[in-house]
């Protein structure tokens, strides 16, 4: 399909990167974009999420987002996060939230080869 032209709005989160809106005017489309939706990590239970960790509930923990692994680090702060991880499979859904990971010292054990949908 040419989007050379067309108009396209982009609805995203608030804190995204612009890679898809500039790719898209790259090949000739007139994009805006507007944030309708923003991360925020809410109260969660620290207490319940380290129990469930150390006592071998957990088998993988999957992220969707960067933003999913630096809440997930910034809830463990005081946490020796590989100790604490030991035997849980880290999985991301592509190389950005990997590498988010990885900046957190998380070891990524499953990541797709294919991340992204046909055009």
């Amino acid at each position: 399909m040419a989007i050379t032209g067309k108009r396209i709005l982009l609805a995203r989160a608030k804190k995204a990167r612009d890679v898809l809106p500039e790719g898209l005017r790259d090949l000739g489309a007139e994009v805006d974009v507007v944030a309708v939706y923003r991360t925020i990590r809410q109260g969660a239970d620290r207490r319940e999420l380290r129990r469930l960790l150390t006592e071998g509930k957990i088998d993988v923990i999957a992220f969707t987002s960067s933003s999913t692994v630096s809440h997930f680090a910034e809830l463990l702060k005081n946490e020796d996060l590989r100790k604490l991880l030991t035997g849980i499979a880290i999985a991301c859904i592509g190389p950005v939230t990997a590498r988010t990971a990885k900046e957190w010292g998380l070891k990524v054990r499953i990541q797709p080869k294919q991340y992204t949908i046909p055009v």
